[in-house]
């Protein structure tokens, strides 16, 4: 059985330990501590990093199209899957 528990340090207190003994009862378990890293925040940390990723972002191209030029585009897609192959 597994089970994970997600919630804020101010949250831990006695009753999250009865309830872990209350779920598993009598048996050994492992119980793993991490905490929650945004990706974007740790990855901009490093300002070299940070420059690479918003340099890579910067030189993606840049596609506008209006409202009914992307549902025209989706409905098109959509027909193409809808054929049969071969």
């Amino acid at each position: 059985m597994e089970a994970i528990y997600k919630l804020n340090t101010s949250e831990l207190d006695i009753k999250l330990l009865e309830s872990i003994k209350k779920l598993f009862g009598s048996q050994e378990v492992i119980i793993q501590i991490r905490s929650l890293t945004d990706e974007t925040s740790y990855l901009f940390n490093d300002q070299e990093n940070k420059k690479h990723l918003l340099e890579s972002l910067a030189s993606e191209p840049a596609v506008i199209f209006s409202g009914e030029e992307f549902d025209a585009h989706i409905k098109q897609l959509l027909e193409q899957n809808d054929k049969p192959a071969g």
